[in-house]
């Protein structure tokens, strides 16, 4: 076990449609401060994935966890509970050594709430930090993995 776990995980398509959500994407990044595992799933169908995976290390990693350090300021999970309190249809967990913080219904309870309400600096600054999110998965796992069975 890394000395200094890291892990974020982004999925894009949290807001409940007729049948519950529609996942679009979701993206894992797990590793320490020094070099992790990018892993991307990307749904092209409600049953069928393409998954890419990759790593991500240096200053690429360093800069990307100053950008998702930014979310200590914003409420977790703001009232009223919500999928999608900042608007994105994006739900957002990020667990680094400095950080634990949540948003949208990723699964699981007892998700600690924050009283504070999102205005739309806070709403910005979410959307800033899920996009260098999903643009880090994009530019790091490159490499699409063959999922089917032989």
């Amino acid at each position: 076990m890394a000395d200094h776990p890291i892990r974020i995980r982004l999925v894009k398509g949290i807001q409940s449609g007729f049948a519950g959500p529609n996942t679009e994407e979701v993206v894992e990044i797990e590793g320490d401060l020094s070099q992790a595992t990018v892993t991307r799933h990307v749904f092209v169908s409600r049953w069928d994935t393409e998954t890419y995976k990759g790593v991500i290390e240096g200053s690429d990693l360093q800069s990307l966890l100053q950008n998702v350090d930014n979310l200590a300021q914003l409420p977790r999970q703001p009232e009223p509970f919500e999928n999608d309190a900042y608007g994105e249809n994006v739900g957002l967990s990020v667990i680094t050594p400095d950080l634990t913080w949540s948003n949208g219904n990723l699964g699981g309870c007892n998700v600690p709430v924050d009283e504070q309400k999102v205005d739309a600096t806070s709403q910005s600054k979410f959307r800033s930090v899920a996009l260098a999110v999903l643009a880090a998965a994009k530019l790091k796992a490159p490499k699409k993995v063959d999922t089917s069975e032989s």
